[in-house]
């Protein structure tokens, strides 16, 4: 429930609500698979205010924590989003096709992914960018938070030079 109630305040962009109700749920946690989804959304909360150090810390407690593949897969997927935010697109690549071997049914993973591949292709000259698009397209069909994939399919499109596209979704 509290993660739930952080969830509900995160969306509505309150972070500080947000965070206390992560941090109560990640202190009253009693079993591991607990402690890992508390530490993935503080992951993300701290992702999206640009504090990536915090990040990446609970990124790793909700992969140490995790307690299935999927959960890990999850966690995996925040962990490549956070190197992704930091422009770091080779740990985020590497971070993020573990967790497809994982889970390659993985909506947060595929995204992540993607991600990583349009940036690689700004940062090396590779061009990713085809192979992106198609990911970030699955991304959109697979479960997750489905604000987020489409920011995936916005990113990709932009960095594909259709900004057209990149509002569809």
């Amino acid at each position: 429930q509290l993660l739930e109630k952080g969830d509900q305040a995160f969306w509505r962009s309150h972070f500080s609500e947000a965070g206390q109700q992560y941090q109560a749920a990640l202190q009253t946690a009693h079993l591991p698979s607990q402690r890992a989804s508390a530490h993935e959304k503080i992951c993300r909360l701290y992702g999206y205010q640009d504090q990536y150090s915090e990040s990446l810390t609970a990124c790793q407690g909700a992969v140490q924590a995790s307690t299935s593949d999927a959960q890990k897969a999850t966690a995996l997927a925040r962990l490549a989003q956070t190197y992704n935010q930091m422009g770091s697109f080779d740990p985020a690549r590497r971070h993020a096709e573990e967790a497809l071997r994982l889970d390659e049914r993985n909506g947060a993973a595929v995204a992540a992914f993607a991600e990583a591949l349009a940036g690689q292709t700004g940062n090396s000259g590779q061009d990713n960018l085809g192979q992106a698009l198609a990911a970030a397209q699955l991304a959109l069909n697979l479960p997750g938070e489905q604000a987020e994939l489409s920011r995936t399919w916005g990113i990709v499109q932009l960095l594909n030079n259709n900004p057209d596209e990149a509002v569809v979704y």
